[in-house]
């Protein structure tokens, strides 16, 4: 029952997993459900419920799980050099689950892996988000009347990788969407749900600290961690702020100002304190704008 399923918590590191017999039917009953170690060799444990009543076709019975009951040194053999349980081995486990009938002690077994454990499958997984500041849909940047921003924020890898032993090929999983997670531009004070495109915008609000941001899936309450912006390439040569045979002082020309809706300048004063050696005038061109 996927749609019951509570992932691990990072929190109080609790979970469900409710599991439904499906298209086993007949026996006489009761029934007994047990999850095994011998049929499951991650468990610490084994998990038993029993005198569930027939028909066993209309049973569901959920199991309560602690992120202690299971074995995070376990590695099947195609993920041996995994170093994070969670992360890397636990998306992989497939559940075997044994139904006794507790009359006849006949037994069948049925499984549960991937998307069909729903969100257990995403347990202790921590998603990803990047923040942007953009421009309003309405704003012109000419036009001082008009230059709004917005905040953005994108969510990314939001659900478990499975890797299944070759020669399959790790997928994601698809249980969880961006509504399922939410969003704090306040340090957790407050949370909002992520719209279904998983980009989520909000105002600018004053004195604003990017350091506040939360991102956080729901059920779980594991908190996602943000992807940064790798560094701009340098400059090539005779474009570089330092000189090097030069010393210089900077003074600001004039504010950026507009040219386009989209193209903007600033003007700085440098004054050289040292050295001869300026063969070429000092000048940066950057996307958007050039700089003297």
């Amino acid at each position: 029952m996927a749609n019951k399923t509570k992932p691990i918590s990072c929190e109080d590191g609790k979970g469900q997993i409710t599991i439904a017999a499906g298209s086993v039917s007949g026996g006489e009953g009761p029934f007994t459900f047990r999850l095994s170690k011998e049929k499951n060799e991650f468990l610490r444990k084994n998990f038993v419920k029993q005198n569930i009543s027939a028909p066993v076709s209309n049973a569901e019975v959920g199991f309560d799980l602690k992120e202690t009951d299971f074995d995070t040194s376990y590695r099947p053999a195609h993920l041996a050099a995994a170093t994070d349980f969670w992360k890397e081995v636990f998306p992989s486990f497939t559940f075997t689950l044994e139904i006794i009938d507790q009359k006849t002690n006949c037994k069948v077994e049925v499984t549960a892996s991937g998307d069909a454990l729903g969100h257990l499958i995403n347990s202790k997984h921590t998603a990803k988000y990047s923040i942007a500041i953009v421009n309003h849909p309405t704003a012109d940047a000419c036009e001082n009347g008009n230059d709004q921003y917005r905040l953005q924020i994108t969510l990314s890898d939001i659900n478990a990788t499975i890797t299944p032993p070759p020669p399959g090929t790790p997928s994601q999983a698809t249980v969880a969407t961006p509504t399922d997670y939410e969003y704090s531009i306040d340090g957790g004070e407050t949370y909002t749900t992520f719209p279904a495109t998983g980009i989520a915008e909000e105002n600018i609000p004053t004195f604003f600290d990017h350091n506040k941001i939360k991102v956080r899936y729901k059920l779980s309450g594991c908190e996602a961690t943000i992807v940064t912006t790798p560094p701009a390439t340098l400059p090539g040569a005779n474009q570089r702020l330092t000189y090097p045979k030069l010393a210089f002082t900077a003074t600001k020309g004039s504010d950026m100002i507009c040219e386009t809706t989209s193209s903007y300048v600033v003007k700085l004063n440098l004054k050289i304190t040292s050295g001869t050696d300026f063969v070429q005038s000092l000048y940066i061109a950057t996307s958007g704008g050039r700089w003297r």
